[in-house]
């Protein structure tokens, strides 16, 4: 039977028969991602955003990704239309000091808006961030993580976020409330990012 030997970092290496290649998909990260779900009327798990990672701190076992879903505190008439799915990163620094990394939603902010905030958890067990993007106030309970955020870092662009409404198959009156949403967060960047503690 043929071997192949397919070599990775350290110095071992990974020994596959022809038959077991077909069965093996390997993904750059390492992982392969599922949406958050999201109310029905939300734009739909294809839109999540990826955590904005690179490869830096990829290889750390005390990194974790997770789906989460980013929402904007709007008025009830607008509340169908204010939550997205978004994909993030969360790591364990030492000494009770944290990192979070993840990319708001484009039909929220626009394209490639970065949210990377790091802090330390307080005696009251808040973990209080901050980074160029704003700050956030993060708990963690029952196996989710609420980060209540304040992004004045954060410069939406109106422009992309319609274009990328424009873009989604949702209905008229959808891409309206939505787009109505980005307008307050532009106003008022307030937000509330909540992580459910299963990796994706």
């Amino acid at each position: 039977m043929k071997l192949l030997t397919v070599r990775a970092r350290s110095t071992s290496s990974l020994l596959l028969t022809a038959s077991m290649i077909g069965s093996i998909t390997v993904s750059l990260a390492g992982l392969t991602a599922a949406g958050c779900a999201a109310p029905a009327t939300a734009v739909g798990n294809e839109g999540a955003e990826d955590d904005g990672d690179d490869a830096e701190g990829t290889s750390s076992a005390a990194s974790e990704r997770f789906s989460g879903e980013y929402s904007v505190p709007v008025d009830p008439s607008l509340a169908h239309a204010a939550s997205s799915p978004v994909r993030v990163r969360w790591k364990a620094l030492g000494g009770e000091r944290y990192r979070l990394k993840y990319n708001l939603p484009t039909v929220l902010a626009g394209v490639n808006k970065r949210v990377d905030l790091e802090g330390a958890r307080e005696a009251d067990g808040t973990v209080v961030m901050s980074g160029s993007a704003g700050t956030a106030r993060c708990t963690d309970s029952a196996g989710e993580i609420r980060c209540d955020e304040t992004l004045e870092g954060i410069e939406v662009d109106l422009v992309q976020v319609r274009a990328a409404l424009d873009a989604r198959a949702i209905t008229a009156a959808e891409r309206a409330a939505r787009f109505a949403v980005a307008e307050q967060f532009a106003r008022d960047p307030l937000g509330i990012l909540t992580v459910r503690r299963t990796s994706y």
